[in-house]
């Protein structure tokens, strides 16, 4: 059953988590260790295998990674692990920013520092963690909950769905993995920062630095990738 709860210990105790979440975990960890790496195919029945789960849980676990876009399907194939290349970057990268810049302007007319407070400790966690090989599913995941839940704060669920078919898990994953490869230097409480510029209030500031924040991860990865965004933006 993909309902099932299991049991997992951790330092603060017990943690429960169903199956589909456990096997996402697992096949996750497999791509990002590289046991799958850009191109190869992501068998079902093998998976299951190697989760020690039956082919449901699988199943549900590719369409999350489909939609977080480190996984895509192709017809008589089946599902493989996405290939970057510089023109996917940058159509994602362009729906990202196009969505989160909405979502500073929306933020600063109505966030309060109430509900502020969920966003700055994330921030705090995000700015204080290094990268390194230890952190980096840490950091994932701290990433897209702290941009998924800006979009959720402005109460449109249009664009956390955006946010989503953006591809954010996967362009966060690419950043971090960038930064962690070349020492990138980042800057001290980028997020934190991102947030007070936010509170104070002004829609075009608002949007101005969450544009630079953007622009701050990905502008690097696309040369990096023999691409120059400047001169397609």
């Amino acid at each position: 059953m993909t309902n099932t709860i299991e049991e997992k210990s951790s330092g603060e105790g017990s943690v429960f988590i169903t199956t589909a979440e456990r096997v996402y975990n697992s096949i996750l960890q497999m791509i990002l260790a590289g046991e799958f790496p850009p191109g190869s195919r992501l068998p079902r029945r093998k998976l299951a295998e190697r989760t020690q789960s039956s082919q449901i849980p699988v199943l549900e676990a590719m369409k999350r990674l489909e939609q977080e876009g480190l996984v895509e399907y192709r017809p008589q194939w089946g599902c493989v692990v996405t290939v970057p290349t510089a023109q996917k970057v940058k159509d994602m990268y362009v729906l990202r920013e196009a969505v989160e810049c909405q979502v500073a302007r929306i933020l600063a007319i109505t966030l309060t520092r109430e509900k502020a407070q969920g966003l700055y400790e994330i921030a705090r966690k995000l700015d204080e963690t290094p990268y390194t090989d230890d952190t980096q599913q840490i950091i994932y995941d701290t990433h897209y909950k702290f941009h998924l839940l800006l979009a959720k704060l402005t109460g449109h669920e249009t664009l956390v769905k955006s946010l989503r078919q953006a591809n954010l898990f996967w362009l966060l994953m690419s950043s971090v993995q960038w930064r962690r490869g070349s020492k990138a230097e980042v800057q001290k409480d980028w997020h934190r920062r991102l947030v007070d510029v936010i509170l104070k209030g002004d829609p075009l500031e608002a949007d101005s630095m969450m544009r630079e924040h953007i622009q701050d991860a990905y502008v690097p990865i696309l040369k990096q990738m023999g691409d120059d965004f400047s001169s397609h933006a």
